[in-house]
């Protein structure tokens, strides 16, 4: 029997210049991202969701998974996502500790369905993530307005709604975050890829530590000292008593990177109770406490306080 022909779920597309722009990247030299490629694609991305930061991450759930650091979550922690989307949506937030609450799904758009949002929110409840199916956008004045009452942040799942609008204001400029996803299935695809959009100017600059830091990024108190929208103050990490101090610091140190001693405009002094120093500085990030006189080796500016260790 003849096979029916096969329809591909998605075709890349190609306008006649990649090959090119492949040439000048090579040609530059700088292939290790964060150079000229890089800059004008956010530029343009920002232009487009009109006006909030954007940065790029190598896939959607790269994206949402930094929106998860930034919301500062911990162990019993609840976030609303939809009960319909790829796993992603729940897992970069299950992956910080958080509990996912499903959220039902309405029969026309497929998107959470903004009417059941209110009965499942509760004390714990961190966050709302509503996801646009296909391009179409959800009810967001009905899921901003229930949030902005329970003062929770909205994380846009916007991997599927780039080009779209909702009452005349793009996909992914709604919420205090946004995720975009450049995978080959989606409507502007690279392959794999994707984008954290931050629409708070309150949380730019710690998530731009985090998308620079990566592999420190769930120790960096850069983003502790920033205004996090949510019901609670950043916390103290404690040190363990048994980690020695460290003799030089890490080539990814940077004075954001330490915390403790009631620092001025930082929230993670609070530093008493059991196995908590008195004073001091703690490396978030090896949880080892500062040496003294150390530099940063990234931007050799000071550790602060590195001699109160």
């Amino acid at each position: 029997m003849e096979q029916p022909p096969r329809i591909p779920l998605s075709r890349p597309a190609r306008v006649g210049t990649e090959l090119g722009l492949l040439e000048a990247a090579l040609a530059g030299g700088h292939l290790g991202g964060d150079g000229p490629f890089t800059r004008r694609s956010e530029a343009m991305l920002e232009a487009m969701l009109g006006g909030g930061r954007v940065m790029l991450t190598t896939s959607g759930t790269h994206a949402l998974e930094l929106a998860a650091l930034l919301l500062d979550l911990r162990a019993g922690d609840e976030v609303v996502v939809p009960a319909f989307s790829f796993p992603s949506t729940a897992a970069a937030f299950a992956l910080r500790g958080a509990r996912p609450v499903f959220c039902d799904i309405r029969p026309d758009t497929l998107n959470l369905d903004e009417s059941r949002l209110e009965g499942l929110l509760g004390a714990r409840t961190r966050a709302v993530v509503p996801l646009h199916y296909a391009g179409i956008g959800c009810e967001m004045d009905a899921i901003t307005a229930t949030a902005a009452r329970h003062h929770l942040v909205v994380v846009e799942d916007n991997a599927l709604g780039l080009g779209a609008r909702h009452h005349g204001r793009a996909l992914g400029s709604l919420g205090a975050l946004a995720s975009l996803s450049f995978h080959e299935t989606k409507a502007a695809g690279c392959g794999v890829g994707g984008a954290l959009v931050v629409n708070d100017p309150r949380m730019v600059a710690r998530a731009e530590v985090l998308a620079t830091a990566a592999p420190t990024a769930p120790g960096c108190s850069a983003a502790r000292s920033s205004a996090t929208p949510g019901r609670r103050r950043a916390r103290a990490t404690p040190p363990p008593t048994s980690s020695p101090p460290s003799s030089a610091p890490s080539s990814r140190r940077s004075p954001r990177c330490w915390s403790g001693g009631g620092s001025p405009g930082t929230a993670t002094g609070r530093r008493s109770g059991p196995g908590r120093r008195s004073g001091g500085w703690v490396c978030r990030t090896s949880r080892r406490a500062a040496p003294a006189a150390t530099r940063c080796s990234r931007c050799a500016s000071p550790i602060p306080g590195a001699a109160r260790s």
